[in-house]
């Protein structure tokens, strides 16, 4: 009975030294990619505008960038954040998992996934389901800044 009681111990130390040592790492969007540039060149057809987004584990969680014909010093930052906005419209996040982020503007739900092994994003706004905003990660500062 003696020896049980000290197997039973020794297994309960021994697997909480094993969750000490392996802590899960269940990071969320903004925390994974947290500062990272992406980039959408040419993001419609036919257009010459190139757009960057960048998200960011704060209370702005996106900036959004945006230039004409590589002309960085006609770029437009946008800084969105939860609540009312400059425009009335109401911005909410609704959903912020490991590789999947999505915010509300009133009607409109903004639906952003991580894939290709967290090199590409992509955008599907809920009013043009059909329509995929692709980006590419970049190695670069933040343009804004």
């Amino acid at each position: 009975m003696k020896n049980t009681i000290y197997i039973i111990l020794f297994l309960s130390i021994l697997s909480c030294n094993k969750k000490e040592n392996n802590p899960v790492q269940n990071k969320l969007f903004l925390e994974n990619y947290n500062g990272v540039v992406w980039e959408n060149d040419k993001w419609f057809q036919g257009s010459e505008e190139t757009r960057y987004l960048i998200f960011s584990n704060s209370t702005t969680f996106l900036t959004a960038i945006f230039y004409q014909n590589g002309n960085m010093s006609s770029k437009t930052c946008s800084n969105i954040i939860e609540g009312k906005n400059q425009w009335n419209n109401i911005i909410k996040i609704i959903s912020n998992s490991d590789n999947k982020f999505s915010f509300s503007t009133d009607e409109v739900i903004s639906n952003f996934t991580v894939v290709n092994g967290g090199n590409s994003l992509e955008w599907v706004d809920s009013d043009d389901p059909n329509f995929t905003e692709h980006y590419t990660r970049k190695n670069i500062s933040n343009p804004c800044q």
